[in-house]
């Protein structure tokens, strides 16, 4: 298991205790967001400029790469790794799927800004928090079904271990 921090323009890869395992500095921009695939096999670093990077999860070399509209501010990977759904700033841009075994090829979700991605233990799902709601998508087929509960910005959206549960966190201090 390992921790990554950022400074500007590097991205650092440690172990649990401390001890330096990877670095990499020839970013031209800043880190926004950061997310292991499952295995620890991939990291997929967003980026301020308009891009997000798949990068070896031990090595750091870049692997892929993807266009984002703006900063990418959330990433997650589905369950089987062929999708990576990416979350732009500012609002309004699209939360964009990206299919990483077909170069190119992408679906751009309704638009939101959104501040935290997750798909569900069977890929079927993506969550979302957004302003004032957390959103959840049967991101292949259907519109959003919105979660409004919230008074103030919802930060964080997570799917429990069995998927039958969505928690969302928001600036109003309510879950």
């Amino acid at each position: 298991v390992e921790e990554i921090g950022f400074e500007t323009r590097k991205v650092h890869m440690f172990s649990i205790a401390g001890e330096p395992v990877a670095t990499r500095g020839d970013w031209t921009c800043t880190g926004e967001s950061l997310v292991f695939n499952h295995d620890g096999s991939l990291l997929c670093l967003g980026a301020g400029y308009s891009r997000a990077w798949v990068l070896d999860g031990e090595t750091l070399e870049e692997l892929d790469g993807f266009g984002a509209e703006n900063s990418t501010r959330a990433l997650a990977w589905s369950p089987d790794e062929d999708y990576l759904a990416c979350a732009t700033n500012p609002a309004p841009i699209p939360v964009r799927v990206w299919n990483r075994r077909q170069p190119g090829s992408h679906l751009d979700l309704p638009r939101l800004s959104a501040s935290s991605l997750a798909f569900s233990r069977d890929g079927k799902y993506l969550a979302g928090g957004s302003i004032v709601e957390a959103k959840l998508w049967d991101w292949r087929h259907e519109a959003p079904l919105v979660l409004d509960d919230h008074e103030s910005y919802v930060y964080f959206a997570v799917f429990s271990p069995d998927g039958s549960m969505i928690a969302s966190a928001a600036w109003d201090w309510t879950v």
